[in-house]
């Protein structure tokens, strides 16, 4: 699971602190690399729309994070582009009894500096994401009771406190770090096909293909991420050459890519939702009414319309269609303004309510036609746009009372999201680690939460699931907006079909003139 934000869940830096600054590239060499006609003359160059928190895989848990970091890390067990589990570092794994996995570490497997992988870092680093003070994906590892290594077989044995049905699902999200990892990563390391060479205070992470990667070398030797969070702009330096690939391309950027030739636009609906987040530690969003007159005052298919000109699906859950738990019975809440004054009204609010909404660049068009909406339901807005890695920073803090953002499910089942974003947070564990409510939580709820994530008949899961999907749609503590298509703008040489989990994987990255 994933979060612009919401990536609920540090201290953070941002990615010109990750590796060691090389000479910025002057604009001729700019110029030169991107108008090669010999694509082997330049890097594989990807357009991302934010800077990561932090090059520390366990300390955030961002989609712009996942597409970069799932390049250099890796973890036990992957997923291929339909989100089917494969074998990732462990090549195989069985259960001798339910409460006890196996994991037979893949043999020869180097870390980027030439070390060994061995059963001994993967203990610590699920050690280091289940128990670090700052993790943001031990969520991911509740439930586990111990977890020990047999180097003389090279098997890595996990207990777990009761069944966990979604462990392999969790362990996806678990990147593995060398056992003596300092306490925040800064130079990354890891097992993946692309090494950190360096960062640029321009933005710019570059990566070189790892020569002694276990799967072969990357069919692309170079590559970079160049942070852009102007789509205009990201589509400027596509049509220019000088970028392969806009990882998020903004809906209204389609019409500008598909009418140039050389360029072609690719989508699918992803398993992401744009949502609100609303703190009901901050005043008026403690109202249950003011919640719902907020919620009332939307018209999401206006929101479809002009703020992603249809590419996205209005809705009343959080769940998209392809996530288990997901609920057809939960429906869009329809738009009706003269409701939600009156509710205003009931709530002690007869003149109305002020906001300030907090998002991203990334979310300007959005917001922009969220605050008409709401204005005519007598709720004024103020939208305050930050940089992702500050705004992340507020969230964690439960500084922020309302925000705009997104979150994208890892895997296909809801109950790793109800785990960590829903149930409220309990110190010392991982239940709520990426709630950014301020720590608000439902007793009802967290057991209704706690009971269905060890509940083994599906058709009993389903239930549980949908019953909380509903208790969660009365509470309105998230509100629902679109499920949204991943977009993307590609330069018609390059060889590379869209994810289910919308990760931008760079291995399988190929331009077809090389």
């Amino acid at each position: 699971m994933k979060n612009y934000f919401v990536c609920s869940l540090c201290s953070l830096v941002l990615v010109t602190v990750g590796c060691q600054p090389t000479k910025e590239d002057s604009p001729t060499e700019l110029a030169n690399n991107a108008l090669s006609t010999d694509p082997r003359d330049r890097p594989l160059r990807v357009a991302i729309d934010e800077e990561i928190p932090t090059l520390d895989p366990h300390l955030q848990l961002t989609i712009v994070g996942q597409r970069v970091l799932f390049n250099i890390y890796e973890a036990l067990v992957t997923t291929d582009p339909e989100g089917e589990l494969l074998p990732g570092l462990a090549e195989r794994w069985e259960r001798p009894d339910p409460r006890t996995w196996h994991f037979h570490l893949r043999p020869a497997v180097k870390f980027h500096n030439g070390d060994l992988l061995t059963v001994n870092d993967v203990v610590a680093s699920l050690n280091r994401a289940k128990d670090h003070p700052r993790s943001e994906i031990n969520t991911f590892l509740t439930g586990i009771e111990k977890i020990s290594a047999d180097e003389d077989a090279q098997r890595i044995e996990i207990r777990t406190e009761a069944d966990m049905p979604l462990l392999l699902h969790s362990l996806v999200g678990v990147p593995i770090v060398p056992q003596n990892s300092p306490d925040e990563i800064s130079q990354p390391i890891g097992t993946g096909p692309y090494q950190c060479t360096s960062c640029q205070a321009n933005g710019i992470l570059r990566l070189d293909a790892f020569a002694d990667y276990w799967r072969g070398p990357a069919p692309e030797s170079r590559a970079e991420f160049h942070t852009i969070p102007k789509g205009d702009e990201a589509v400027r330096r596509l049509s220019n050459g000088e970028i392969d690939l806009v990882g998020a391309l903004e809906p209204a950027m389609v019409s500008h890519v598909e009418e140039q030739e050389g360029l072609w636009v690719e989508s699918r609906l992803s398993q992401t939702v744009y949502h609100l987040s609303l703190n009901p530690h901050h005043l008026p969003l403690n109202e249950p009414l003011v919640r719902q007159a907020i919620d009332v005052a939307l018209d999401r298919e206006e929101l479809m319309r002009e703020a992603t000109f249809n590419y996205s699906r209005p809705t009343g859950q959080m769940l998209s269609p392809d996530v288990f738990g997901y609920d057809p019975n939960i429906s869009v809440v329809p738009q009706n303004a003269a409701v939600a004054k009156e509710l205003l009204r009931e709530a002690g609010h007869p003149e109305g309510v002020h906001l300030v909404l907090e998002t991203t660049g990334a979310f300007h068009r959005l917001a922009e036609v969220m605050e008409r909406q709401l204005a005519d339901a007598g709720i004024r807005v103020t939208t305050i746009e930050r940089a992702w890695p500050e705004l992340y920073a507020s969230m964690g803090a439960g500084e922020i009372g309302i925000w705009l953002g997104a979150w994208a499910f890892d895997g296909p089942d809801a109950g790793l999201f109800f785990d960590g974003m829903v149930h409220s947070a309990v110190e010392g564990s991982a239940w709520g680690s990426s709630n950014s409510m301020g720590g608000y939580g439902d007793p009802a709820l967290d057991r209704l939460i706690e009971n269905a994530s060890q509940e083994l008949d599906p058709a009993k899961r389903l239930a549980k699931f949908q019953q909380i999907s509903q208790e969660m749609a009365e509470q309105r503590l998230y509100i629902p907006l679109l499920w949204p298509l991943s977009i993307y703008g590609l330069r018609r040489d390059l060889d590379w079909e869209a994810r289910q989990d919308g990760l931008l994987m760079l291995y399988d990255m190929k331009r077809k003139s090389i």
